[in-house]
């Protein structure tokens, strides 16, 4: 059986009958494919074909996972960490750090799951006024990468 997230749930069209069709998913994680991307959004904005919340065609990325929420998470994640980007010798403790890291899993959960959004966003705001010059710092600091099993992964 065809796997729902692989076909467009706009026109029907899948990856079975459509080898070179292309997926796009939206900041809510729905999918839709490249060509109702462009009929559907053509005036730049519009609602998401499944949970009507309002979104602009700009924020249409290319699906590169199958599932269309995991795209979600690993744009969310990489949204997140932008600003909460302290690293392990920013805290005096391993201990402190590890709360850190528990606290933006948390931030991810109630976005990914619509958890105490709104109090979740506020706490985001809050924390980037604290911590603004840490967050300016951190974004300066140099970035390493490391291989592991033939992947690049960023490290500190």
């Amino acid at each position: 059986m065809l796997d729902q997230s692989q076909s467009c749930p706009s026109c029907r069209a899948n990856k079975y009958n459509n080898p070179q069709l292309k997926l796009m998913v939206n900041v809510c994680g729905h999918s839709l494919c490249e060509n109702c991307v462009e009929v559907l959004f053509a005036r730049g904005s519009g609602l998401c074909v499944q949970c009507k919340t309002p979104i602009r065609k700009a924020n249409f990325r290319y699906q590169l996972f199958e599932d269309p929420l995991v795209q979600k998470e690993v744009e969310l994640r990489k949204k997140i960490l932008t600003d909460f980007n302290k690293r392990e010798d920013d805290f005096d403790s391993l201990e402190e750090y590890d709360l850190y890291l528990e606290k933006i899993e948390e931030i991810v959960f109630n976005l990914m799951n619509d958890v105490d959004v709104d109090e979740t966003k506020r706490y985001i705001e809050q924390y980037k006024k604290e911590n603004k010059d840490i967050i300016k710092r951190n974004r300066l600091r140099p970035v390493g990468y490391f291989w592991l099993h033939g992947a690049m992964l960023l490290c500190c």
